[in-house]
Protein backbone atom coordinates (compact mmCIF):
# COMPACT_ATOMS: atom_id res chain seq x y z
CA UNK A 1 0.00 0.00 0.00
CA UNK A 2 2.84 2.44 0.78
CA UNK A 3 4.23 2.17 -2.74
CA UNK A 4 0.82 2.94 -4.22
CA UNK A 5 0.23 5.96 -1.96
CA UNK A 6 3.71 7.39 -2.58
CA UNK A 7 4.01 6.61 -6.32
CA UNK A 8 4.02 10.33 -7.20
CA UNK A 9 7.37 10.61 -5.38
CA UNK A 10 8.82 7.26 -6.46
CA UNK A 11 12.60 7.39 -6.91
CA UNK A 12 14.08 6.56 -10.32
CA UNK A 13 16.14 3.79 -8.77
CA UNK A 14 14.47 1.15 -6.58
CA UNK A 15 14.91 1.95 -2.91
CA UNK A 16 13.23 0.53 0.17
CA UNK A 17 10.28 2.18 1.88
CA UNK A 18 11.26 3.60 5.29
CA UNK A 19 9.09 4.11 8.36
CA UNK A 20 9.56 7.18 10.56
CA UNK A 21 8.27 7.08 14.13
CA UNK A 22 7.61 10.65 15.22
CA UNK A 23 6.53 11.96 18.64
CA UNK A 24 2.94 13.23 18.53
CA UNK A 25 1.61 16.35 20.28
CA UNK A 26 0.37 14.32 23.24
CA UNK A 27 3.36 12.01 23.46
CA UNK A 28 1.83 9.26 21.32
CA UNK A 29 4.01 7.79 18.59
CA UNK A 30 2.93 8.32 14.98
CA UNK A 31 4.28 6.39 12.00
CA UNK A 32 4.88 7.77 8.53
CA UNK A 33 6.11 5.89 5.46
CA UNK A 34 8.39 7.39 2.83
CA UNK A 35 10.79 6.59 0.06
CA UNK A 36 14.22 8.22 0.13
CA UNK A 37 14.54 11.94 0.76
CA UNK A 38 13.85 14.40 -2.04
CA UNK A 39 17.46 15.59 -1.84
CA UNK A 40 20.37 14.15 0.10
CA UNK A 41 22.84 16.42 1.86
CA UNK A 42 26.38 15.57 0.81
CA UNK A 43 28.13 18.21 2.90
CA UNK A 44 30.34 17.25 5.81
CA UNK A 45 29.14 20.34 7.70
CA UNK A 46 25.66 21.48 8.61
CA UNK A 47 22.64 19.73 10.08
CA UNK A 48 22.18 17.01 7.46
CA UNK A 49 18.63 18.24 6.74
CA UNK A 50 16.47 15.99 4.60
CA UNK A 51 12.93 16.43 3.31
CA UNK A 52 10.42 13.67 2.64
CA UNK A 53 6.90 13.51 1.25
CA UNK A 54 5.30 11.01 3.65
CA UNK A 55 2.05 9.15 4.15
CA UNK A 56 0.52 8.33 7.52
CA UNK A 57 -1.44 5.10 7.22
CA UNK A 58 -3.43 5.60 10.47
CA UNK A 59 -4.95 8.89 9.24
CA UNK A 60 -4.64 8.44 5.43
CA UNK A 61 -2.89 11.81 5.40
CA UNK A 62 -0.04 13.10 3.24
CA UNK A 63 2.50 15.34 4.96
CA UNK A 64 5.93 16.81 4.49
CA UNK A 65 8.53 15.55 6.95
CA UNK A 66 11.70 17.49 7.69
CA UNK A 67 14.54 15.61 9.35
CA UNK A 68 17.75 17.13 10.62
CA UNK A 69 20.24 17.23 13.45
CA UNK A 70 19.83 19.97 16.07
CA UNK A 71 22.61 21.62 18.04
CA UNK A 72 22.16 21.25 21.80
CA UNK A 73 21.84 24.97 22.49
CA UNK A 74 18.95 25.41 20.03
CA UNK A 75 15.29 24.96 20.92
CA UNK A 76 13.54 22.11 19.09
CA UNK A 77 11.98 23.28 15.82
CA UNK A 78 8.68 21.66 16.85
CA UNK A 79 8.50 23.98 19.87
CA UNK A 80 9.26 27.04 17.75
CA UNK A 81 6.63 26.12 15.13
CA UNK A 82 3.99 25.64 17.82
CA UNK A 83 4.80 29.03 19.40
CA UNK A 84 4.63 30.80 16.04
CA UNK A 85 1.28 29.15 15.25
CA UNK A 86 -0.15 30.18 18.64
CA UNK A 87 0.84 33.79 17.87
CA UNK A 88 -0.78 33.47 14.42
CA UNK A 89 2.42 34.34 12.55
CA UNK A 90 1.81 34.19 8.81
CA UNK A 91 3.55 31.78 6.40
CA UNK A 92 4.43 29.23 9.08
CA UNK A 93 3.97 25.56 8.09
CA UNK A 94 1.11 23.74 9.80
CA UNK A 95 2.59 21.73 12.65
CA UNK A 96 1.25 18.16 12.72
CA UNK A 97 3.71 16.50 15.08
CA UNK A 98 7.40 16.38 15.78
CA UNK A 99 10.20 16.51 18.26
CA UNK A 100 13.47 14.88 19.08
CA UNK A 101 13.78 11.19 18.29
CA UNK A 102 14.63 9.50 21.59
CA UNK A 103 17.17 7.03 20.24
CA UNK A 104 19.24 9.54 18.26
CA UNK A 105 21.56 12.33 19.42
CA UNK A 106 24.44 14.33 18.01
CA UNK A 107 27.51 15.40 19.94
CA UNK A 108 29.54 17.08 17.20
CA UNK A 109 28.26 20.57 18.05
CA UNK A 110 29.90 20.25 21.49
CA UNK A 111 33.41 20.16 20.01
Amino acid sequence: MAREKLKEWAPKKETPIVVFTVPGKDGEKREFVAWKSMKSPYSTIGRCTRAYPVYEIATSRYCFLKDGWRAHELDPEATILQELAEKKVENVPIFVCGGDVETEATMTDLY
